[in-house]
């Protein structure tokens, strides 16, 4: 049995270092991080996860939600609209150019 705690935890702490690490946080490590866990997680488990883990993660670090195409470019990068829900995964096989949503840390 999987301890659904116990991986909110190791991934709050996992995505915490690479946004403080990187200065950003790639919205699609989320899910990537998870299936990289190899735990066999249902797609369903893994949306669940990691809107929990996203809530902890922005009380913890106050941030926005930016747009940005790949490969990044912060000066690039611009506000996504208030409301824009968290997309927490990433085909990637799709097309270069397509601007995709990351975690930036918001400066005092």
């Amino acid at each position: 049995m999987i301890d659904i705690q116990a991986v909110r935890d190791e991934l709050l702490a996992d995505l915490e270092e690479t946004l403080e690490s990187q200065g950003y946080l790639p919205m699609h490590d989320f899910a990537w991080t998870l299936r990289g866990y190899e735990l066999g997680l249902t797609p369903q488990e893994i949306q669940s996860i990691s809107a929990e883990v996203y809530e902890l993660l922005i009380a913890k670090t106050p941030s926005r939600l930016m747009w940005n195409v790949w490969p990044k470019d912060l000066d690039g990068a611009w506000d996504a609209d208030a409301g824009t829900e968290p997309d927490f995964d990433l085909d990637p096989d799709r097309p270069k150019g397509i601007p995709l949503l990351m975690l930036v840390p918001r400066r005092t």
